[in-house]
């Protein structure tokens, strides 16, 4: 799955053994976890050379999980969804049972005159979820260990009460759940050493009240009750009268950088 998120290039291969509603519908998840990556259908992983090297497509800034992570959440902010073709050579351009041919029924439905969002079709989509409150340790524990099935991919930026001082990355892929302490807050850094972030991350998100400390979490996933899990997430938020008042909480998060907790 990481892969597939940094791939330049993806190949759906075996593309001769899938029906094309399956093949439609891996395609519209890949685009829905890297929307910039070049797209070919393979059969038997027959591919020209030339789509797979050298392409040009490498830039260092593309192996920014922070970026990305970015982008989707603009993009769900603006609530966009993924599109059924690529940038460049597009999604959907077979290579393999003829090197170069282009397969005639790609836009799987642009035959009757419309080209469809896969997340109709398919129920692919994507929630951004953001907070500028903390996150109560049990509940927010529960609830990733509770996440649906319909959840494929989860990442993002946690604070979670009781760790002020530590930024945390949170990564999920199926069932496999991990959180690990990343960095220190910028908020909770000397004053000195604040201004000199601030001046090095012009565009560091900042609240006068909390400075950095936030949460931006993406789900990406088929058939997801978005409902359900914006209504889960938010009731996993610190309410006024808890804070300060978690001593008496499990905390089972990270409170060191490297740190990690699997759930």
């Amino acid at each position: 799955m990481t892969q597939a998120e940094h791939a330049n290039v993806v190949l759906v291969n075996k593309c001769d053994r899938a029906s094309e509603e399956a093949i439609a519908e891996t395609e519209a998840l890949l685009e829905a976890l890297n929307p910039d990556a070049r797209r070919y259908r393979t059969r038997h992983g027959a591919v020209e050379p030339g789509t797979i090297l050298d392409t040009g497509l490498f830039s260092p800034e593309s192996l920014s999980v922070g970026d990305r992570r970015e982008r989707v959440l603009e993009q769900a902010d603006a609530e966009t969804t993924p599109e059924a073709e690529a940038s460049g050579a597009g999604a959907g351009t077979e290579v393999g049972g003829g090197v170069g041919d282009h397969d005639h029924d790609h836009s799987h439905d642009e035959h009757d005159g419309h080209v469809h969002d896969p997340a109709e079709t398919y129920g692919v989509t994507s929630i951004a979820f953001e907070s500028r409150q903390p996150l109560h340790p049990e509940r927010f524990a529960a609830f990733l260990r509770g996440l649906p099935d319909s959840v494929i991919r989860s990442k993002g930026l946690v604070w979670v009460a009781g760790r002020d001082e530590l930024a945390l990355r949170y990564t999920g892929t199926g069932s496999a759940r991990r959180v690990i302490g990343r960095e220190p807050w910028v908020a909770a850094m000397s004053k000195q050493r604040q201004e000199t972030q601030r001046r090095l991350q012009p565009d560091l998100p900042w609240d006068e009240a909390v400075g950095d400390r936030r949460t931006e979490l993406v789900f990406i996933g088929r058939q997801m009750d978005e409902t359900a899990l914006e209504a889960e997430l938010a009731a996993c938020e610190l309410t006024d009268d808890e804070q300060g008042a978690l001593g008496r909480a499990e905390n089972p998060f990270p409170s060191e950088e490297g740190k990690e907790l699997l759930l």
